[in-house]
């Protein structure tokens, strides 16, 4: 019958997906290998300047982690969205934290203080910086899927907006007002209902 016929095929696709599994189980097991002896790695920022650090420390970085998987006799990897700066503070970050949890921001944040919505000693003063450097954190995190320093990174910025007007917030972040008056006369009756933001 077709049936009986079909059976040795069946059979054949089994036999080869499970060489297929011990293929994949190996090639995997040997980066792991090549990965596992490695203690310190060079990484070239966009201003073409070398970091050193250690390499089970910025694995948390997962484009780190899998270059050195695929390309583990390579001795420096390029990083080319990231400047120097702001890569020798993930690295602190990353060492400071390594094999345990970071802290996690506030939500919904609800205060303007940073102390207060990052409960942490030691990251706390660390996020305090100029808007432009948060904004170059938050993007280097990013690029190197750092989501739990991004998220800190985001929540040190959204402190500065948490209880402001649009005024202030304007000046915090240095937006120009490019409304006509008859414009924002409009916006703030469409908004009428938050008088939080039109003060």
């Amino acid at each position: 019958s077709d049936v009986y016929k079909r059976q040795p095929l069946v059979k054949k696709n089994r036999v080869k997906c499970k060489m297929e599994q011990r293929i994949y189980k190996r090639q995997y097991r040997e980066r792991n290998i090549n990965t596992a002896g490695m203690s310190e790695i060079t990484m070239v920022t966009s201003d073409e300047k070398k970091l050193k650090a250690d390499f089970g420390v910025m694995k948390v970085c997962k484009p780190i982690e899998e270059f050195y998987k695929d390309n583990s006799t390579d001795t420096e990897i390029i990083l080319p969205e990231v400047n120097s700066t702001t890569l020798a503070r993930i690295v602190e970050f990353c060492a400071q934290y390594h094999n345990k949890s970071p802290p996690v921001a506030e939500k919904p944040l609800k205060t303007n203080k940073l102390s207060e919505a990052i409960k942490d000693q030691w990251l706390e003063p660390k996020l305090e910086m100029p808007l432009k450097d948060l904004y170059e954190l938050i993007s280097a995190c990013d690029y190197l899927e750092l989501k739990s320093l991004e998220d800190l990174a985001a929540c040190a910025v959204a402190v500065k907006i948490v209880g402001k007007d649009v005024q202030e917030i304007r000046k915090t972040f240095g937006i120009v007002n490019d409304y006509t008056a008859a414009e924002e006369n409009e916006i703030k009756e469409f908004f009428s209902w938050s008088d939080e933001l039109w003060p």
